[in-house]
């Protein structure tokens, strides 16, 4: 958490001013704020000092919510209250003037100057800022010239240049020169980024307007059916029920009968034999082939057991097919006007996506929406 300077430090800094850290005034001028406390020429002006981290004896300088009321002058106390590292200056009434200032604090890693009047001039001031590693310059009269100086900050790692009078040529340049460099919004990335969402937002559009487009047509086709698809349904049920029962009973028979041809046919094999051990006996040979018949009656039985076990599943399967089908249309209807208010909404949805991919590939124009990759980004300063 950052804690606010305490006095035993603005005494410090104050007896400093005369010393080691003297404050830096236009060429050939002494600083009005000599001999002054700078904290509380910050704070005067709504601004505020803060250590960066506990322990730490970088600083930050906040004048963001200080507006109109902070002006060049004020900045000359920065160079006095020794290492500040972040300064933001957002909607201050600063000048390309201030800069000169801002330009001394050799430690200085971050700079908000988003809504300020500064120009291309006033950058100028910053090329002695060798450690400058973000610098805000939204909705500020930069232009293409300005570009030039960003080029002399080696650790510059993130710029912002939203509703600026930056082109994407010059964006463009300047990628190429500091490879490392993100510019934010970088025009390029944000076309493309845009038209790869915007291509998935439409093909996710014509999908919904499809589904849309079969709701509907379910609305008009099936609700008013819903009552006689619901009996059909029903029916379909009843029917399938009965197939389900008679192919188990088929199924039950057949098994049956497939278990008595085992035993009858050892035991026609035994009566076989005897009758062959005794040569003449007719009651042992009639009675062998009583038994042979009965084998023949069972494998015939059996068959025919098998073959209506087989009818049945068929019919049961069909009707539990004709069963699934008026179950499935008559939820359909049920449901088809459900669907068709969530194809509605999804329908909606996707149309705003795909405005808001349009919207994203914008070129820097002051006059557009800020993309969202800048929301973004600038809610993480």
């Amino acid at each position: 958490m950052k804690r606010p300077v305490s006095r035993v430090l603005r005494v410090l800094l104050a007896c400093s001013l005369a010393g080691a850290f003297p404050a830096v005034g236009a060429p050939g001028e002494k600083s009005a704020a000599a001999g002054a406390d700078p904290v509380a020429k910050i704070e005067s002006a709504g601004g505020a000092v803060r250590r960066i981290a506990k322990g730490s004896d970088a600083l930050e300088v906040d004048f963001q919510f200080g507006g109109a009321a902070v002006t060049d002058d004020h900045l000359g106390v920065l160079p006095a209250l020794g290492p500040v590292q972040v300064l933001r200056l957002k909607n201050t009434r600063i000048t390309d003037a201030g800069l000169a200032h801002v330009g001394s604090l050799k430690g200085l890693k971050r700079l908000h100057l988003d809504g300020t009047a500064i120009t291309d001039a006033g950058l100028k001031h910053l090329a002695g800022l060798k450690e400058l590693e973000s610098l805000n310059l939204f909705g500020t009269g930069i232009t293409d010239a300005g570009v030039d100086a960003l080029r002399a900050l080696p650790k510059l790692r993130q710029v912002f240049i939203w509703q600026t009078d930056i082109s994407p040529a010059a964006v463009a340049r300047l990628r190429k020169d500091a490879p490392g460099l993100e510019v934010i919004p970088d025009p390029e990335a944000e076309r493309e980024r845009a038209e790869s969402i915007g291509s998935v937002s439409k093909s996710a559009l014509a999908s919904a307007e499809a589904a849309l487009a079969q709701a509907k047509k379910d609305v008009n086709e099936l609700a008013p059916q819903a009552a006689q698809l619901k009996q059909s349904f029903e029916a379909a049920k009843a029917l399938a029920d009965k197939a389900k029962a008679k192919a188990a009973d088929a199924r039950k028979q057949a098994d049956e009968d497939a278990r008595r041809i085992e035993p009858a046919v050892k035991d026609a094999e035994a009566a076989a034999r005897r009758a062959a051990a005794a040569t003449g006996d007719a009651a042992l040979a009639a009675q062998a082939q009583e038994k042979a018949r009965l084998v023949a009656e069972l494998r015939e039985r059996a068959e025919k057991s098998r073959q209506a076990g087989d009818v049945a599943k068929a019919e049961d399967d069909q009707a539990r097919k004709a069963f699934d089908e008026a179950r499935s249309r008559s939820d359909k209807a049920g449901r088809a006007k459900r669907v068709l208010e969530q194809a509605e909404v999804a329908v909606a949805s996707a149309r705003e996506r795909v405005d808001a991919a349009t919207s994203d590939a914008v070129p820097l124009s002051r006059a557009a929406a800020e993309p969202r990759s800048v929301q973004k980004a600038i809610s993480n300063q």
